[in-house]
Order: structure tokens, then sequence, then C-alpha cells
């Protein structure tokens, strides 16, 4: 059984090639402003295989391994394991599409939301010293949860604020060919 985790490695590896492969995690996907996708960045996706990897990996060696291994590690690796796996999933099925004026939000439970830019009464924009975080609210309910570190979050700012949807007082960092 000494050999198990060198056959996991492989076939992990292969899995994490072929959900990259997916055109909708691929961040040069065509960008037009009124059909446009925004997705997690990679380096998330790639710290959950990272995570689900390195401690599988341990576990299955704390596992099989003849030395005596406090159950804490064992406690630990899990728990590594599972966030990574959570985080790897999270990254894959969250996705925000525009389409027109429809925005679709799919969530990791793959629940499906539908909402235009009319539906949207309020948006705060919380500024942070490395990213920013805008949260979009209807009259009763928080819409959408969204993080400049998103591929395609500058096209949803420019497009929230063609929609009259923001008012900023400072200047905010547009690509120039938005600014036309």
């Amino acid at each position: 059984m000494g050999f198990l985790p060198y056959l996991l490695i492989p076939v992990a590896l292969y899995f994490g090639y072929k959900l990259l492969k997916d055109k909708d995690l691929d961040p040069e996907i065509k960008i037009d402003e009124d059909d446009f996708t925004v997705i997690l960045p990679k380096f998330i996706l790639w710290t959950g295989i990272g995570c689900v990897l390195f401690f599988g990996i341990m576990f299955v060696i704390f596992l099989f391994s003849s030395l005596k291994i406090n159950v804490m590690l064992y406690i630990i690796s899990i728990i590594l394991f599972l966030s990574g796996a959570f985080t790897a999933v999270y990254s894959i099925f969250w996705k925000l599409k525009i389409k027109n004026e429809d925005i679709y939000y799919k969530n990791l439970f793959r629940q499906n939301k539908m909402f235009t830019f009319q539906d949207i009464e309020k948006v705060i924009i919380k500024e942070y010293t490395q990213f920013q975080r805008i949260m979009l609210f209807s009259e009763d309910e928080k819409l959408l949860s969204l993080e400049s570190s998103c591929v395609g979050f500058e096209m949803f700012m420019h497009r929230l604020k063609q929609e009259e949807k923001i008012e900023y007082e400072g200047e905010y960092p547009y690509p120039e060919e938005m600014d036309d």
C-alpha cells in the first residue's frame, strides 16, 4: 500500500488540468460590454488543488506509515484537505454572467439567481488597502458581493457606472479604452 499516494498524484493532476481547460475558466474569454463573464482568478483554484494534493498525500502517508503519529496531525490534514477541496470546487462553480440587461449568478451549489440592472437599488463600495469589494442590494435583499480580484471586475464596474448605479466622488481606475 506504500505506492498508493504515488498513483493519486497523476490522477489528481490530470483532473486539475481538465478542470482548467474548461472554457468558462479561461480569463481570455472574448469580452463584450453587453455579454461577458466575471469569474474568480485561477490562483484560487490552484491554491485549492495544491491543498488537496499536499494534505491528501500527507494524510495517506500518515495513515500507512509505521511511525507513531499524533492524532492531531490526522485531524489537521483532513480539515485542510477538505478546505482545499471546498476552495477548488467553489472557484470552479462561482460565476457571474452578464447578458445585455440580465445578470446571472451561479453559486457553489449550482443554484442560479437572475436579476437585472434595474433591480439594483443600492451599491456599496468598500475600499481596502489592496482591493475593493462591492455589494449590490435590491429593495429587500442583498443580491451579490464581488471583489476586485475577480476576472472581469473592471468591466462590471464600468457597466454599473453606465447604468448610473454608481456615482464616484473620486477617480476609479478604468482601463483607458472604456473611458471613451
